[in-house]
């Protein structure tokens, strides 16, 4: 049974703020320091919490990088939880209509974490981030194309090229968004996002007529 009593609702806060804060002082101290040369302690100490508080929350360092990923694909899966009927993705091509909600969930996501995904992805970063990240969208997008998506027969290239393609072009538009200042807004770049896909490699794989015909 969930406990629901105002002292477990204080409890779940303060949970809250001390995970933020031990965040927060990982980009801070990768920004200063560079990841490779951060310790439990330094977290610890930038977020004013004893090392025993850090041990209750996380094992290492590395394990706040997996729970911001796990944030990633909580996401990712509650909005696919919420898709209804069939998708249809020649429609994200018309300039008129909204973009995708899994677009947007992304991109959110990457936006509320925006200095953390600059810095571990920078020069000073966590060295394989890169390919946390491009693992989670794959094993997603995977997922994904097989129940709502892709029609294998009609794919122009092999099937399990698409969801590691699919996922490095939405790295590279995270990349481009983040070295462009968060500009424009989310919505406009969750359009570019889902066109490129729909043209760029999933065109002859989806079902109905083909992206750019008709």
């Amino acid at each position: 049974m969930v406990d629901r009593s105002p002292r477990a609702s204080r409890q779940d806060v303060r949970s809250d703020r001390t995970r933020q804060a031990l965040r927060q002082a990982l980009v801070n101290l990768t920004r200063e320091r560079g990841y490779a040369n951060v310790s439990v302690q330094d977290l610890a100490e930038r977020a004013g919490v004893h090392r025993t508080t850090f041990y209750r929350y996380y094992q290492d360092k590395y394990d706040i990088v997996q729970d911001v990923l796990n944030d990633l694909s909580e996401c990712l899966e509650a909005a696919r939880g919420r898709l209804s009927g069939p998708l249809i993705p020649q429609t994200w091509l018309d300039p008129a209509s909204a973009p995708p909600e899994l677009a947007l969930v992304f991109l959110e996501h990457v936006e509320k974490n925006a200095d953390f995904y600059r810095l571990m992805l920078g020069a000073n970063g966590m060295p394989a981030f890169f390919l946390e990240v491009h693992g989670r969208l794959e094993e997603f997008l995977d997922r994904l194309l097989g129940q709502h998506l892709l029609d294998v027969s009609r794919a122009p290239v092999p099937p399990a090229l698409c969801a590691p393609v699919l996922a490095s072009m939405g790295i590279s538009i995270m990349l481009w968004w983040l070295r462009s200042g968060l500009t424009p807004e989310r919505a406009q770049v969750a359009r570019w996002l889902v066109r490129l896909e729909v043209v760029g490699l999933l065109g002859g794989a989806l079902p109905g007529e083909r992206a750019g015909t008709g």
